[in-house]
């Protein structure tokens, strides 16, 4: 929220009214305030000789106004959650409970990218198969959400790694080889607190990643009870690559069998123009976002036992539009497009 402007009324000045309208004011006054000191009746304030000096009007200085911080809103905020449909009967109500052991998870991607810069267009990448690759730990006691250890590995490249590095550099530089403790509760604002940094004062970078790769995994799921065909919607704000986005996630129950559900997902990301903080940049010049879609659909399995779903098969597409903004006054812009597919498959390496 911009500071409040000056006042628009600092004072009215002195002016000479008839009467009559100065018994209004006086009573339009009172009204407004609460006094109770009535005005001079209007037949007297008539009666008044012409040549009589009017009285003035006393000044009315506006108060000050005290510009307040904005305050900080803390994300990922979850927006809403809406059941849209509670699906056939029989309905039964699906319920996290972790079980305390270490799962591997690792995120398979193959992309093709294409950009049009400063006017002119690169030529396609097919960028080469890379695996991202975690282990998650549920602490006992097992909860809902609960608390859980989290840890990153090196990234793996199926074939040339610099071709790869516009998709896997912040994975490296933030997250691999990483230790961190999360506290995922259902509602509240996550808590994530990497081992290096307990205090939390060097690791935002490393916080914002780590979340928005965990908002496109974790499935949140209804208090109520369902049943196949069953549809819901989360919508969270979150940061991604230092801009605001608004993820909208939407949910639809295929089939059940015991605690594991079998979900189709249909995962969007949006931002709007904002100027991005960007370290590296030359002094002077200034990083906008333009626009940013990112939407994620597929199918994943979630077993009820485990933090994030255990597999799944997901088909990406993301576009962005940049513009740099130089100290010399040039502009250019950046369009990027990508496009995949995404797998998930993880193990149980043991329990606590």
């Amino acid at each position: 929220m911009a500071a409040p402007s000056a006042p628009l009324l600092a004072r009215l000045p002195a002016a000479r009214l008839p009467a009559a309208w100065r018994w209004a004011l006086g009573a339009l006054v009172a009204a407004c305030t609460g006094r109770s000191s009535p005005p001079s009746p209007p037949e007297r304030a008539m009666a008044a000789p012409a040549s009589a000096p009017s009285p003035r009007l006393a000044h009315l200085t506006a108060p000050t106004l005290r510009a307040l911080p904005e305050p900080a809103l803390r994300l990922p905020f979850r927006e809403s959650f809406t059941l849209k449909s509670a699906g056939a009967a029989p309905r039964e109500p699906a319920r996290y409970a972790l079980r305390a052991e270490e799962r591997r998870y690792t995120v398979t991607a193959e992309l093709r990218g294409r950009s049009l810069q400063g006017g002119a267009a690169a030529a396609p990448v097919q960028a080469p198969r890379f695996h991202e690759t975690f282990a998650i730990r549920a602490l006992p006691p097992a909860t809902t959400g609960g608390r859980l250890r989290w840890r990153g590995e090196p990234i793996r490249v199926d074939g040339d790694a610099g071709a790869a590095r516009p998709y896997v550099a912040r994975w490296q530089e933030l997250l691999a080889g990483r230790r961190a403790q999360l506290d995922l509760p259902r509602d509240a604002p996550w808590t994530i607190v990497f081992a290096e940094d307990p205090l939390q004062r060097d690791s935002q970078p490393e916080i914002e990643e780590l979340t928005q790769r965990l908002l496109g995994y974790v499935v949140p799921l209804p208090d109520e009870a369902i049943g196949r065909g069953a549809r819901w919607t989360v919508v969270t704000v979150l940061r991604q690559g230092g801009a605001a986005v608004k993820q909208t996630a939407k949910y639809e129950l295929l089939e059940r069998a015991g605690g594991r559900l079998t979900l189709a997902v249909d995962l969007r990301r949006v931002a709007e123009e904002q100027r991005v903080a960007r370290p590296g940049l030359p002094e002077g010049s200034a990083l906008d976002l333009v626009a940013m879609f990112r939407a994620v659909t597929g199918r994943v399995e979630v077993d009820l036992g485990a933090p994030l779903p255990v597999r799944g098969e997901l088909e990406i597409e993301v576009r962005t539009h940049q513009r740099l903004r130089q100290a010399s006054g040039a502009i250019t812009e950046a369009i990027d497009e990508d496009l995949g597919t995404m797998s998930l498959t993880s193990a149980s390496t043991g329990g606590s």
